[in-house]
């Protein structure tokens, strides 16, 4: 069986630390609660004996946090772009064969959209699942491709742009997943009112 890796890129749930853009809107204590909701529900949509999850920590995740059995590793390195480097390199050098990348800002991500870009793995270099703002909520890799993680603008609406300029450059196939929503401000909780409404651990 091939060793299939998902590398979730996570922070720990700390008020004032996470969903920041979102926090002016809200408030902070309002953000880490919708945070929470997102962590949780990215948590159990991951949780799947087809593949190994290892989720990689900003911060110090605190006791409450459920991982199921998930490796559990921090994250190296100043901006994203290396954070991202740095997890996809630990995965490969720990034996993956195939790695899909996913964060917590998507509340509609489920295992039907992981388990495809593992497929699609097998006709392409590179995968990527596009988020309506112009980033990404997936990426995915069969090899190591640093050159489409350096000099992109992150947190912007170029990133995905910028991303498919730098596989096209570097001669690498891409395979596209849906387009779905990211949720980072307020006017995205319309769509998904259950991440202010649902309860969350203490």
């Amino acid at each position: 069986m091939e060793n299939h890796v998902l590398a979730i890129m996570a922070k720990s749930p700390e008020q004032g630390k996470v969903k920041t853009r979102l926090a002016k809107s809200i408030g902070e204590e309002g953000a880490l609660a919708v945070y929470k909701n997102l962590l949780n529900y990215t948590l159990r949509e991951a949780n799947c004996a087809l593949w190994e999850t290892t989720v990689h920590w900003a911060g110090n995740p605190k006791n409450e946090v459920n991982i199921y059995d998930f490796n559990s590793t921090p994250q190296k390195g100043e901006e994203l772009g290396a954070r991202m480097e740095n997890a996809f390199v630990f995965e490969f050098k720990e034996g993956a064969e195939r790695v899909v990348m996913i964060g917590t800002d998507c509340a509609e991500i489920c295992l039907g959209h992981i388990e495809r870009a593992f497929g699609m793995l097998k006709l392409h270099d590179v995968v990527i699942g596009p988020a309506k703002d112009g980033g990404y909520y997936l990426i995915a890799m069969n090899e190591m491709h640093p050159e489409i993680l350096k000099d992109v603008p992150w947190s912007t609406e170029h990133v995905l742009e910028i991303t498919k300029e730098l596989a096209e450059e570097n001669h690498l196939s891409v395979g596209y997943l849906e387009t779905l929503s990211d949720v980072d401000q307020a006017s995205d909780l319309e769509t998904h009112p259950w991440l202010i409404n649902e309860k969350t651990d203490k």
